[in-house]
């Protein structure tokens, strides 16, 4: 009788090793999967980006607002260059951030 529960109570235990290792793995899975995700961009921008890292993260800064992007140095920026984003032209002549306003 006992030797069955002890065979019993191993398998038991050997099936909650198991569980606890499947919920570790599944609370990592979205953190490892993110991290997958954010090196492809990474290397993306590496081989892709005709700017250097330095102007590439000051470009990222200058999302936000004009404000940003002249605190990045960017702020009058045409079409194509780094600093310019489509939401930052009001006016859609292809110049964002313009100090003064067109008519």
């Amino acid at each position: 009788m006992r030797e069955r529960n002890r065979a019993t109570w191993r398998r038991h235990d050997k099936s909650l090793r198991r569980r606890r290792y499947w919920r570790r793995a599944r609370a990592f899975l979205p953190l490892a999967l993110t991290a997958s995700i954010a090196g492809a961009g990474i290397a993306w921008l590496a081989v892709v980006n005709p700017w250097p890292v330095e102007v590439t993260v000051r470009h990222g800064l200058a999302f936000r607002n004009c404000d940003a992007a002249r605190a990045a140095g960017l702020a009058p920026a045409k079409r194509g260059q780094p600093g310019y984003w489509n939401h930052l032209d009001a006016d859609g002549d292809g110049i964002s951030c313009e100090p003064w306003a067109r008519w």
